[in-house]
């Protein structure tokens, strides 16, 4: 009994020397990135000015253009009546006995309305001072020019105005869509070369690329080269991962799961099809996702027994092939992978739904649905337990 009480006093305190260890880091830690901050600060206090006209990712209103010049109007106009160019991605409206033409990214929102015959077409506008952060009208003098804040026009026409509100409402979606698009690219750090390895091959056959590249269900081919891999899917789309861009590599064996997969952790994001994501896997299904229960009440017990013995050696065979491929990729002592401690899995929720999460040698991770979770062990400050029974 004595022993088990100096045993236990004696990892307390060691415990209790790792977490001041632990604190004397962090607090080095915070003392560094405050200076670095403050370095950065003065930096910057030096030319504030330089600072404020540097808008990352800001449409300047001067760069917004319909048209380059008139004689690329359309010549189909009716004066006097409303016309979408979907082409130019504007909307040219009648004000006077003037046709002008404005850009959807300039349209705020548009509205439609029936008062007795009447259907009424509300437009209104971005304008400075309103709260548009995402237009700089700071080249331009407020006392030149006029900014119109919305527009009505009114028709006994019912269905016009509400296939124009259609069209409108469409094109407004379609340009922020691609505003947002060009934006997610123009944060994409730019990354090296892919250099292909010259020899022999080391591909992984039939796999399914996630998140998908299109709207359905993306397979392919999944090739290590030089300095980062390669996927190329069945319709001769392509991804490329490079090595120094992943900050974590994992392989999942099939266990308990449907699917054994190899997933890659980026530092900075990829595109893949038109969104941008840090995470990549590369999985196949190695199970059957649903059993016919009648065709189980027909056969026999050694029919089921041979259907789960086929099985089994099919997840098994899928394994030793991606496990294969990780360790022909470590062969080039560029990357390893890491696989997770099953021994150590427990619930959690780090989303909106309740996932096994399973920690790694470098991570905490959660691989088989989406959205994906890792975090990086070394970054985690401070753990909360709650629920916890002590018992």
């Amino acid at each position: 009994m004595q022993i088990n009480k100096e045993k236990n006093a004696e990892n307390e305190h060691s415990r209790r020397e790792h977490q001041r260890q632990l604190l004397l880091q962090k607090n080095q830690d915070l003392k560094d990135e405050i200076t670095r901050n403050n370095g950065l600060r003065q930096r910057f206090d030096k030319n504030i000015e330089k600072v404020d006209e540097i808008q990352v990712n800001k449409k300047m209103m001067l760069q917004i253009k319909s048209y380059p010049s008139l004689s690329y109007t359309p010549k189909d106009l009716i004066m006097g009546k409303i016309y979408v160019d979907n082409k130019a991605d504007t909307v040219i409206l009648p004000i006077g006995k003037m046709m002008i033409p404005f850009h959807a990214s300039l349209i705020k929102n548009i509205s439609k309305s029936e008062i007795n015959l009447f259907s009424f077409l509300r437009i209104n506008f971005h304008i400075p001072l309103t709260g548009l952060v995402n237009l700089a009208y700071k080249e331009l003098k407020l006392n030149s020019p006029v900014f119109v804040k919305e527009l009505s026009y009114k028709s006994r026409d019912l269905k016009i105005y509400a296939n124009l509100f259609k069209t409108i409402k469409d094109l407004i979606k379609k340009v922020r869509i691609k505003d947002k698009e060009e934006k997610e690219r123009a944060e994409i750090v730019a990354d090296e070369s892919l250099v292909l390895l010259r020899g022999r091959k080391i591909q992984l056959h039939d796999v399914v690329i996630r998140p998908n590249i299109t709207s359905k269900r993306t397979n392919g081919v999944l090739e290590a080269h030089q300095n980062g891999f390669r996927f190329v899917s069945n319709k001769s789309e392509s991804i490329e991962i490079i090595y120094r861009n992943i900050k974590h590599a994992f392989y999942q064996p099939c266990e308990n799961e449907l699917i054994v997969l190899i997933h890659f952790h980026l530092k900075n994001p990829i595109m893949i099809g038109k969104k941008k994501s840090l995470d990549v896997q590369f999985c196949r299904e190695a199970g059957i996702q649903s059993d016919d229960l009648d065709i189980r009440r027909r056969g026999n017990d050694f029919e089921e027994y041979e259907n789960e013995l086929r099985e089994e050696q099919n997840k098994q065979r899928i394994n030793e092939e991606f496990l294969k491929f990780t360790l022909q990729v470590e062969e080039l002592k560029t990357i390893t992978f890491d696989m997770p401690f099953r021994e150590l899995i427990f619930s959690g929720v780090p989303h909106k739904s309740n996932v096994q999460l399973i920690p790694t040698v470098n991570c905490m991770v959660s691989l088989i649905e989406l959205p994906f979770f890792v975090v990086t062990l070394t970054e985690i400050e401070l753990v909360y337990f709650e629920r916890v029974s002590v018992s």
